[in-house]
């Protein structure tokens, strides 16, 4: 009975994960929690957005209602027109993952809302690549770090991008190494 309540406990925990609204700590390029570090300073109109576990079946629903609850709440100061996705501490994400970003994605399109990833990890990178999601986006929506990520925000050299729907059928990514999936 232990190992089961075990189990249940890591699927709860991985369900509802800690999220986190970030700011840049002052005097370094440093992001940190502006819920608990109040000299945090942040970007009216910029929500960096922080999920500290894997993007999977368990908590893809969560990830997409907090990205949604952080906007509103940010939305008192001024309309949330970017959002840096800090996927540090996202070390996996599985299809339903990919799914929940998609969908999170033209639904921030729609309003004209900026989505920016920093920070992936290889096999997460690699997992938006084969999935196409990468593609959609564009190279120039993804990079290394947040600050480098809030320099290229400071320019607005960064726009909407346009998602193009990918054709009907299967695709065998697991098939995929480096290169396009195969479509059948």
């Amino acid at each position: 009975t232990a190992v089961i309540l075990s189990l249940v406990v890591i699927i709860y925990l991985s369900s509802r994960p800690s999220v986190y609204f970030m700011g840049r700590l002052p005097g370094t390029t440093t992001y940190a929690d502006a819920r608990t570090n109040k000299n945090a300073i942040t970007v009216p109109g910029v929500m960096i957005f922080r999920f500290d576990a894997p993007l999977m079946f368990a908590n893809g629903s969560y990830y997409r209602f907090m990205v949604k609850r952080f906007m509103e709440m940010l939305a008192t100061e001024a309309p949330v027109h970017t959002i840096i996705f800090d996927y540090a501490s996202v070390g996996y994400v599985d299809s339903t993952g990919i799914k929940y970003l998609k969908e999170l994605l033209r639904d921030l399109n729609e309003k004209n809302i900026v989505s920016i990833y920093v920070d992936l990890r290889p096999n997460v990178e690699r997992t938006f690549r084969n999935s196409g999601f990468y593609a959609e986006i564009g190279q120039d929506h993804f990079f290394v770090r947040v600050h480098d990520a809030m320099k290229a925000v400071a320019t607005k050299t960064i726009t909407v991008q346009q998602i193009v729907e990918q054709p009907a059928g299967f695709k065998w990514n697991f098939l995929a190494n480096h290169g396009d999936a195969f479509n059948y």
